[in-house]
C-alpha cells in the first residue's frame, strides 16, 4: 500500500498508510448505519413525545453528520473511528474548518449523487488517495497506527519498577509515539551523529513540556520517558 510522510516537529519522517477504497467504503457504510440507527430512534420517539415540527429539527443533525463530526472528533466520523481511519492535511495536520467544510460540500458530489462511484474512481486514479472532496481541502485520509502502549517498549518492566519522571503525565500519546521513532532512529543508525543530535532535541522538547531538567544522557532519558510513560498507563488501567 502507498503511504504517506509526515514531518513532526522534530524532523522525524512518520510513514502513515493511506486508507484503501475498502477501508472507505466501510467507514461510509458503518456511518450509514448509526444515521439509519438515529433517523429510526427519532420517528419513534417522535411518534410518542414530539410535535411533529420538532421532530423535523432532530432530523437536521443527519445533514451535518460528517461535518460535525469530523471537526469534533479530530478528523473522524463514528464509521472512521470504528475503522481506524483519519482525516489530515497534507502535512499530517488536523485540517481546520474551512478544509472539513471544503470536503463536506463536495461529499454532495463525491458520494450522496452518485451513490459514491465518483468518490471510488478518484481514489482509486489518485496518488494520494484523495476524492475530489480531498483534493479541493488538501486533505488526505490515512490508517492511524496501532498505539498500544505495550509497542512501546524495549524490554518488559519489573515488578518492583520506580518511576522516574512523574511528569510524563504531562505528555500526550503523541509525543510518545515520538519518542519511539527517534529511539528507533538512534538504534537503527548506531548512534550516529545525526541521530544524537536529533535525541538532544527531543529531550530538550520533552523537558520543557515537562518543566524538569533531566542530568541523563538523552537516550537514556528517552527510553526512561517511554518506560515511566507506560508504567502510568497500565496502573491506571488497574493492571
Amino acid at each position: 500500500m502507498e503511504n504517506f510522510t509526515i514531518s513532526t516537529s522534530q524532523n522525524i519522517d512518520i510513514q502513515q498508510d493511506f486508507a484503501s477504497v475498502g477501508e472507505r467504503i466501510l467507514a461510509t457504510l458503518l456511518d450509514g448505519l448509526f444515521v439509519v440507527a438515529y433517523m429510526a430512534l427519532i420517528s419513534f420517539l417522535g411518534s410518542l413525545l414530539f410535535h411533529s415540527s420538532w421532530v423535523g429539527l432532530l432530523f437536521l443533525p443527519i445533514v451535518f453528520y460528517h461535518l460535525l463530526l469530523e471537526l469534533f472528533m479530530n478528523g473522524q466520523s463514528w464509521g472512521k473511528k470504528l475503522v481506524k481511519i483519519q482525516v489530515v492535511d497534507l502535512h499530517g495536520a488536523r485540517p481546520g474548518f474551512f478544509r472539513f467544510f471544503l470536503r463536506w460540500i463536495f461529499r454532495l458530489v463525491d458520494v450522496t449523487l452518485f451513490f459514491g462511484a465518483v468518490a471510488i474512481l478518484a481514489v482509486l486514479v489518485s496518488k494520494r488517495k484523495q476524492r475530489l472532496g480531498d483534493m479541493a481541502a488538501g486533505t488526505v485520509l490515512i490508517r492511524l497506527r496501532d498505539k498500544k502502549p505495550s509497542d512501546w517498549l524495549y524490554t518488559l518492566l519489573p515488578d518492583d519498577y520506580k518511576i522516574n519522571y512523574p511528569e510524563v503525565s504531562q505528555l500526550a500519546m503523541a509525543d510518545i509515539q515520538t519518542v519511539k521513532e527517534v529511539l528507533d532512529f538512534v538504534k537503527s543508525s548506531r548512534k550516529s551523529y545525526e541521530a544524537m543530535r536529533l535525541a538532544d532535541r527531543t529531550k530538550k522538547m520533552l523537558e520543557a513540556k515537562m518543566g524538569i531538567s533531566a542530568g541523563v544522557r538523552s537516550e537514556h532519558f528517552l527510553f526512561k520517558v517511554i518506560r515511566d510513560y507506560y508504567f502510568l498507563q497500565t496502573k491506571n488501567s488497574g493492571r
